[in-house]
């Protein structure tokens, strides 16, 4: 299993979506943790990601490793017993206009990414504020062992940013509910004045 999130972590650091030069890294990417008070569960820790374009807040899941990588851009979150992998992505938009994704260039990405990949399902998919769209992918890792890997891209004003889950087909369809908490959290933040 740790060669499995070995390889999922290497596949989360590729460069993507550079569409006609349209997206490029984000310059500055750092994590911040900011406690919240949610009704129905209390207080509870939520992440701060700070970019030179915005902020954005989410919900990681809870008890989960989580590994920051700022040169690369990207977050992970690994389960406990290191079965499932969920990383995000953050793609700064080079213009404002960028709040459009184009599925056959998606797709074409994940073919190019995955060409050994059967993609079995392409649907829309929601954060708290920005509607994008995810595609689940099938493949064999070299250990012959069955993944499946659910991608979901969402534009905002400010960036692009790709989710990712990772895992065995036999745990797929219990990560779901974890991989939607955290992409139905995800908004933007009110960036706070420089002083």
């Amino acid at each position: 299993m740790v060669a499995l999130l070995q390889r999922c972590h290497a596949s989360l650091v590729l460069a993507l979506l550079v569409w006609s030069g349209s997206l490029q890294a984000a310059d500055e990417f750092t994590i911040l943790k900011k406690p919240i008070e949610i009704p129905e569960r209390g207080r509870v820790m939520s992440y701060v990601l700070v970019t030179e374009r915005g902020r954005f807040s989410f919900l990681p899941p809870p008890g989960w490793l989580a590994k920051n990588d700022p040169a690369e851009k990207s977050l992970s979150f690994t389960s406990t017993n290191l079965s499932t992998c969920i990383a995000l992505k953050l793609f700064a938009s080079a213009d404002s206009q960028t709040s459009k994704l184009n599925t056959n260039q998606l797709h074409q990405l994940i073919l190019d990414r995955y060409p050994d990949a059967n993609v079995v399902r392409t649907f829309e998919c929601y954060t708290s504020a920005e509607r994008g769209f995810a595609f689940d992918l099938e493949r064999l890792a070299q250990n012959k062992t069955r993944l499946t890997t659910r991608l979901a891209f969402v534009a905002f004003p400010e960036a692009v940013v790709e989710f990712s889950l990772t895992t065995s087909a036999k745990h797929f369809a219990d990560q779901h509910f974890t991989f939607g908490n955290l992409l139905t959290s995800f908004q933007i933040e009110p960036t706070l004045a420089k002083e």
